[in-house]
């Protein structure tokens, strides 16, 4: 695989990304009103600009930067993040048909699996831990109703 300036690309992509979701995804897609006076695009609005500042920065650097920062990856290695992709991929579509927090319980149990990670108690435990501090960030704290069964 051909070596390339990873941070310009990567940076510069989500910068991209960021301004598409900011400006086009979130006004289309995020309903209006709110409890409290709150917006529901409140959330995904800081932290897409959040990310496109971050972003920025980076790029900024990786132009300004003397030596350029290299890589390539062998086979196995794209292998590995290939599937990881897919994993993920699979994961945002089975949300839809299966709900937020069953998508949630299997990804995370099948990246720790894929990652190598095999104490049963340890992974239920951390499991157990990121759902409800999920529920309570999102459901409780900024009233935001995750995607239950077949929508």
């Amino acid at each position: 695989m051909k070596k390339k300036n990873v941070e310009l690309i990567i940076s510069g992509f989500l910068i991209c990304c960021s301004v598409a979701i900011y400006f086009i995804i979130i006004p289309r897609e995020v309903g209006h009103g709110g409890f409290h006076g709150l917006s529901p695009a409140l959330f995904p609005k800081i932290s897409t600009l959040i990310i496109g500042i971050l972003s920025g920065f980076i790029f900024i650097k990786a132009l300004v930067k003397k030596d350029i920062t290299m890589f390539s990856l062998t086979k196995k290695e794209f292998l590995t993040v290939s599937i990881f992709a897919v994993g993920i991929l699979a994961y945002i579509y089975s949300i839809r048909f299966v709900g937020y927090y069953i998508s949630t319980i299997l990804a995370l149990i099948g990246s720790m699996l894929y990652l190598g990670f095999r104490k049963w108690r340890t992974m239920i435990l951390l499991v157990i831990i990121m759902l409800l501090s999920l529920y309570f960030f999102f459901e409780k704290g900024l009233r935001i109703t995750m995607p239950r069964w077949f929508i």
